[in-house]
């Protein structure tokens, strides 16, 4: 299950914003047949464009999985 609607509530948040605060989020998705996570920062550029950065946190967040259980 991908986490679409809390990228898109994101990206209508930043929409929304005046553009003096990146909105930041974490959400899942499926991969070349594997679960990954990914963190978007997403930053108002203009009314109607947005800057988006994106990295995979697979690793950091199976650690922080990992850890959670011990």
């Amino acid at each position: 299950v991908d986490d679409r609607a809390r990228l898109r509530a994101a990206l209508d948040e930043c929409l929304e914003s005046e553009g003096d605060e990146p909105v930041v989020c974490a959400y899942r998705m499926d991969y070349e047949g594997r679960r990954c996570w990914y963190q978007s920062t997403l930053l108002r550029v203009s009314e109607s464009g947005v800057l988006c950065c994106s990295k995979d946190v697979t690793a950091r967040m199976s650690s922080e999985d990992r850890e959670r259980s011990w």
